[in-house]
């Protein structure tokens, strides 16, 4: 259903041959490409600091072309199920990673610079920069446009920085330096305590019903998302008061990562509400609301409805795959969910498309995906309908044979009509099964 509107979404015939591609065999302007493909976000960033600083108009139609761009790349690009070998990952790609945090960072002061110049603030100097006359200009001409795309800027930067590059490096828990960049990237989008509570909890808890960022069968993405959002903020600390605990010592210590991750967030804060008052108060929750958003809508789509039995370990049918070209290079290459959940430790350039050669064990998202399941979620009578038949599809194909009673169980639950049948037609047969 809905397929007929979505070029390419056939996966490879089952004896096709794996395709595997050693990047360090190929040209130099390919392999730049290969390896940077990954930052094409951060890129558009940076391009974007000085329309930010210098332009009214400009910045406006630079975004609405990014997003008719990514638009048109997602919908006519082909699923990439290839196996990359990269030379010297680690070299090229960790200062990348450390770069695009820095030009996030940038990018979100920016923004309260230019917010701060209506109330005479020469934030870094940058009013200096750009001269008397520039900044009389941004104040004069600039338009509700305007604003709308120095918050998509900005809100893009911190979504990178907090779930994007920065879930990348705070998941290097062997690696100080990773986690510290990581974490501090985080600071600028207002969200540290992902950085505790991804690594520690969900990755441990994901597709149980404690996982507060699993989302049940019959949830709508609206119910999901407060839901979520309170739970993960909870659980972070928790996770931080167990731990603290275990060495003999209260929460309320400075070695405590979730509260002295607050209060960088709120150093950053107080920055913008110095600059410009109530106004830099209201972009700061902004901009903190974009990465909410943003998280919640990846957390939705990629387990949606996925169970699986608690202390079992995960296997790649728990988590939704997509393997459309801008998904995988925007969400730097993290579509490739299934494996990212089988094996946390694997980084990003390594992460496997696991549903390759039309194998049948690892579930994928609406239209192969991220944007396009993220559209369908918007709706949840159509996300519904189109997600009960995966569903299904996932307990008969997939689960395990304790999976399908915790299936069967959910379904009568989920208030979905055609979960509920299902449940009903299959349970008697599995109750005999399982007294057999």
């Amino acid at each position: 259903m809905l397929s007929w509107a979505i070029p390419n979404l056939s996966a490879p015939p089952v004896d096709a041959p794996e395709e595997v591609v050693d990047v360090g065999d190929k040209g130099l302007t390919e392999r730049l490409w290969l390896y940077g493909r990954f930052f094409l976000a951060p890129v558009a960033i940076l391009i974007a600091i000085p329309m930010m600083m210098f332009t009214v108009y400009t910045l406006a139609w630079y975004v609405v072309t990014l997003i008719v761009v990514a638009l048109v790349v997602e919908f006519y690009s082909k699923p990439d199920y290839t196996q990359y070998i990269y030379p010297h990952a680690g070299e090229i790609f960790y200062p990348l990673q450390y770069f695009s945090i820095f030009v996030g960072c940038v990018t979100i002061m920016v923004l309260a610079w230019r917010l701060g110049i209506y109330h005479g603030h020469n934030f870094l100097w940058i009013s200096s920069l750009v001269g008397e006359q520039g900044v009389a200009h941004i104040i004069e001409h600039s338009t509700f446009s305007t604003w709308v795309a120095c918050f998509a800027v900005a809100g893009l930067a911190a979504a990178l920085n907090s779930i994007g590059i920065g879930h990348e490096l705070t998941h290097r828990t062997e690696s100080p330096t990773c986690v510290l960049i990581g974490r501090f990237g985080q600071t600028f989008g207002q969200y540290t305590s992902f950085g505790i509570r991804h690594p520690y909890g969900h990755h441990n808890l994901v597709c149980t019903p404690v996982d507060s960022s699993t989302a049940m069968r019959g949830s709508s993405f609206y119910g999901f998302a407060s839901r979520s959002i309170l739970g993960q903020y909870v659980h972070a600390w928790e996770l931080e008061r167990e731990r603290l605990g275990r060495k003999g010592k209260g929460p309320w210590s400075t070695e405590n990562r979730v509260l002295m991750g607050w209060v960088a967030e709120g150093v950053v804060a107080a920055i913008f509400i110095y600059l410009a008052g109530w106004a830099g108060l209201g972009a700061i929750f902004l901009i903190r609301m974009i990465n909410y958003i943003t998280l919640e809508f990846a957390n939705y789509i990629e387990h949606y409805g996925l169970l699986r039995v608690p202390n079992e370990a995960q296997q790649v049918r728990h988590a939704w795959d997509a393997y459309r070209r801008l998904s995988y290079w925007g969400t730097v290459a993290i579509s490739r969910h299934a494996n990212h959940h089988a094996n946390a430790s694997v980084e990003f350039w390594d992460l496997a498309a696991y549903n390759k050669q039309g194998r049948k064990d690892t579930p994928t998202m609406f239209g192969d995906s991220y944007l396009f399941a993220i559209l369908l979620a918007l709706c949840p009578p159509l996300w519904h309908r189109v997600y009960n038949q995966r569903l299904i599809d996932w307990d008969l194909n997939m689960a395990s044979d304790e999976e399908k009673g915790l299936a069967y169980w959910n379904n009568i639950r989920s208030g979905q009509k055609a979960l509920i049948e299902h449940a009903e037609l299959n349970l008697k047969a599995y109750a005999d099964k399982a007294m057999a």
